[in-house]
């Protein structure tokens, strides 16, 4: 059955792998397949590892590095579009990161059957892949799917060392440890919270030792990423920090400068987790958790590490809480502890009159919700012809050193990535240099001002240049 639950993963993970970045927050595609294709137009030892992020034709003085994040998602596939000699950023991208979804399922099942049982660690897994937040995210080029990998896998492994603590598995928590920190900031704080449960959780001193080092290791990692960028980028720390201190800011520029109050957060957190994880799994997920923190008095590493997972992944979101407010993807941590509470009740419970009169409604309305969204976003992704065929036109009708413009003000930046050309927006007629090539679409398409020909038409919208 196991193996079905992974194939059915895999299914779902691998649906439209080479469709063009134009999907819900592709933008995270696109950036993260420039920094991999730069590496192959400007040597990875040039750029010392590090992420640049530029659409256009660069040189060391315009590089824009993106030291947001530790690098090792884009590293992982740079590596395996090296090792494959593929540069389709799409296959490559989505094919790593869905690799990186079903290891993190595989952590998610020893983590469950070790603290519970195998039966509720199989329902978990399947309850975790069919949720649209896993089936669409779990393949997207970003911080996500890896460090879901990390921290499974990581928190797969406390249970046993608990149990038997030895050396060979202080080193495997330290591999992990190391990992997550060079994956991504959520990994650091919720592997971080699982280690210090499992610290409380030990019996002996000589155990809590032990994992000490697993937590000296893991700050050992940070420092090594922080001495790492600013030896890639003098600066990058700084720059590191101030983007920090406006993802944790709810009143901060960052993103489109919006402000939100508390309540507002909240109603779009859950109203988020009800479409991307189901209402089912919300709803169950929830129960089953509660369920768990009352009767577990006999399984206490139950309760608690299960519960570790579930503070880490509210406290990423309520601490990010910029990001978390325009990110949907952002709840995809709360969906490991979730799916194990979903899987609880409806293991113990289903043949109960209320469930069955009840629950299986739910579940069924659920599967309904979830399978209708999830084809909803791989429908609209796919049918996103119009921003690739205007990409592919600038491309192939400007040179790169050419400045183009715009009056389309919300353009995908896929557009620029395609073109590989930097692409200046909302910009309307009276307002072109006559040395610029200028995209009008919509009603503006065909009103050009004298002495502009059109270079070619794509669809709505029309290429114009200065022919005086």
């Amino acid at each position: 059955m196991l193996v079905i639950v992974f194939l059915i993963g895999w299914a779902m993970l691998t649906r439209n792998l080479t469709t063009p970045w134009f999907g819900h927050h592709d933008g995270n595609g696109v950036w993260v397949s420039a920094g991999v294709l730069n590496w192959h137009r400007y040597g990875f030892d040039t750029l010392r590892g590090m992420v640049i992020i530029n659409y256009d034709p660069a040189t060391p003085a315009t590089y824009s590095y993106y030291p947001n994040h530790p690098p090792l998602a884009v590293w992982s596939i740079g590596m395996t579009s090296l090792l494959a000699g593929i540069q389709s950023t799409e296959l490559i991208g989505r094919w790593t990161m869905a690799c990186f979804t079903l290891i993190s399922m595989a952590g998610l099942y020893v983590f469950t059957r070790r603290l519970l049982n195998g039966k509720i660690a199989l329902y978990a897994s399947l309850i975790y892949i069919l949720t649209p937040m896993i089936a669409y995210y779990g393949r997207m080029p970003n911080h996500e799917a890896p460090a879901l990998a990390f921290i499974l896998l990581f928190s797969a492994v406390i249970p046993k060392y608990l149990i038997a603590p030895t050396w060979a598995r202080v080193w495997l928590l330290c591999l992990f440890a190391w990992g997550a920190v060079w994956t991504a900031w959520s990994a650091i704080l919720i592997v971080a919270c699982v280690g210090l449960v499992g610290l409380f959780l030990a019996k002996t001193t000589r155990t809590r030792l032990m994992l000490i080092v697993v937590g000296m290791s893991g700050l050992l990692a940070l420092i090594a990423l922080l001495v790492y960028y600013e030896w890639g980028r003098a600066g990058a720390v700084n720059l590191l920090m101030g983007m920090f201190t406006a993802r944790t800011d709810a009143t901060s520029s960052y993103q489109t400068g919006y402000v939100f109050t508390m309540g507002d957060f909240i109603l779009k957190q859950v109203g988020e987790l009800l479409l991307f994880a189901t209402p089912a799994v919300c709803i169950l997920g929830i129960m089953g958790l509660w369920v768990l923190f009352r009767k577990s008095g006999n399984n206490p590493h139950a309760k608690w590490l299960i519960g570790a997972l579930l503070m880490g992944g509210l406290g990423y979101i309520i601490i990010l809480r910029d990001p978390a407010f325009s990110h949907d993807f952002l709840k995809i941590f709360l969906l490991p502890p979730l799916a194990i509470g979903t899987s609880l009740i409806i293991t113990q419970f289903s043949h109960r009159r209320a469930f069955r009169m009840w629950g299986r409604v739910l579940i069924g309305v659920s599967i309904a919700i979830g399978a209708g969204w999830f084809l909803t976003l791989h429908i609209l992704a796919s049918s996103q012809t119009l921003p690739y065929a205007v990409a592919i036109a600038i491309g192939e009708s400007t040179m790169p050193e050419e400045r183009i413009m715009t009056n389309v003000k919300n353009m995908a930046v896929g557009v620029d990535f395609y073109a590989f050309r930097r692409i200046e927006r909302g910009v309307l007629w009276e307002n072109v240099p006559l040395d610029a090539v200028y995209l009008a679409c919509g009603d503006d398409a065909d009103e050009a001002p004298a002495q502009w020909v059109q270079m070619t038409i794509i669809q709505e919208c029309v290429l114009w240049r200065y022919s005086g």
